[in-house]
């Protein structure tokens, strides 16, 4: 009997590390899709170069303004609206931008 409760106790002990182990390659596998996608987005992003335009990006002939901060980090043009003439405005980061 004492064998078998030695047995039942390692098969417990080797049920919680599997337990464990998969969680964490869950974990591991989330973390690698996401790597992906921002290796994918850094492809794309590396194809089109913006222009540094009064505070922000333009992209191509378009003149509409975006804001550096959302594209560096996010690789979303978000386009800026004029508060005043020295300030704009992005809605996203939701924060005033210099024009110059």
């Amino acid at each position: 009997m004492i064998e078998n409760a030695d047995l039942r106790s390692q098969i417990a002990v080797l049920k919680k590390e599997l337990l464990e182990s998969n969680k964490e390659r869950e974990i591991l596998r989330k973390e690698n899709i996401k790597l992906k996608s921002k290796e994918e987005l850094k492809k794309v992003l590396s194809t089109e170069t913006p222009k540094t335009k009064w505070g922000g990006y333009t992209f191509g002939k378009s003149e509409q303004i975006h804001c550096i901060k959302c594209w560096e980090s996010k690789g979303v043009k978000t386009p800026l609206t004029c508060k005043s003439s020295s300030i704009s405005y992005c809605p996203l980061c939701e924060k005033d931008i210099p024009r110059g």
